[in-house]
């Protein structure tokens, strides 16, 4: 059975590149990576590519590997990322990194993903995230986060809210029409921020808007 990403990666270049918050968000990830200079980086929910490769320009000697639960988004990183060595593409939801090795990366990131999975299995991930990572080794991710008190528990100014910030060109109705048949959760700050630590992170959770926010932590 074709996954809701399977279905969606043809149009998804057009929506990754029309949202300046990716590339906000990007910029900030990409500089992290550049003065941290890890030898190893996992991008979860890495999709088509976009931000590996970005990662890839200024560390190149880092050992990158991109995870995604869907198998045509990862032909397309492959695609984009062709011409880099050191790079792995793995099949495999957020919330199951089996294949990774305990203890061996330095840098975990995602962006965009986790609201994609319920709080359940973001409480998985990022327990995986934290038995992945080594020690002392460094966890980013930005997402879709309520922020704003008033959305929580509206679904509808919720997806207003998430318009505001990705889609700002579509009406309500667009927008609801663009959703149908997508499952999102958006989880609150607080929610977020016990997860973490519930997973063995102290972390700090950076507001950007009403619906994005970073969670950034190092594992001890």
């Amino acid at each position: 059975m074709m996954s809701q990403w399977d279905r969606r990666a043809n149009a998804y270049e057009n929506d990754y590149t029309r949202a300046p918050i990716r590339a906000c968000i990007a910029d900030e990830i990409v500089e992290e990576v550049r003065n941290a200079q890890p030898s190893s980086i996992l991008d979860a929910g890495g999709g088509q590519g976009h931000l590996g490769l970005r990662m890839k320009l200024v560390c190149p000697s880092a050992r990158l590997t991109i995870i995604d639960s869907s198998s045509l988004m990862l032909a397309s990183a492959r695609q984009r990322l062709a011409s880099h060595g050191k790079v792995d593409f793995i099949h495999a939801e957020l919330d199951n990194l089996s294949q990774i090795e305990n203890a061996s990366i330095d840098f975990f990131t995602s962006t965009f993903a986790f609201h994609h999975i319920d709080d359940l299995r973001k409480l998985r991930a990022l327990k995986e995230a934290h038995r992945v990572l080594k020690p002392n080794g460094r966890l980013l991710i930005a997402d879709e986060i309520i922020c704003d008190p008033q959305l929580i528990g509206d679904d509808d100014a919720t997806l207003l809210a998430m318009g505001e910030v990705f889609y700002p060109d579509l009406d309500a109705q667009e927008l609801h029409r663009k959703f149908d048949g997508f499952v999102e959760y958006p989880t609150d700050l607080t929610t977020m921020a016990k997860m973490a630590l519930d997973a063995g992170f102290a972390s700090t959770i950076r507001v950007v808007n009403r619906m994005v926010a970073v969670l950034d932590a190092t594992r001890g």
